[in-house]
């Protein structure tokens, strides 16, 4: 099986913004579920995995903030060069 290569500068713009906008909103909504997806497998967890995690956690907080920041970041539509007139 053979795979072509595409010369993406020959795109056409239509294309380039759709995949643009669709992968940005695919992004927003998987980030989006994270959160709930993690505290459904926190419920499954045994008395001795909990605690492994809670020894093992330390600095989580400020991983978690900077997560958090860098998601309100994504969720701006980017200032690409190429839509802007």
């Amino acid at each position: 099986e053979t795979f072509e290569k595409y010369d993406m500068k020959k795109m056409p713009l239509d294309v380039v913004l759709g995949s643009l906008v669709f992968f940005w909103s695919l992004s927003k909504e998987l980030l989006n579920h994270i959160p709930s997806y993690f505290l459904t497998q926190m419920d499954s967890l045994t008395s001795q995995q909990r605690q492994t995690l809670e020894e093992s956690g330390v600095g989580i907080r400020a991983y978690m903030d900077l997560v958090g920041e860098t998601y309100s970041k994504l969720t701006m539509l980017q200032n690409y060069p190429y839509i802007n007139a």
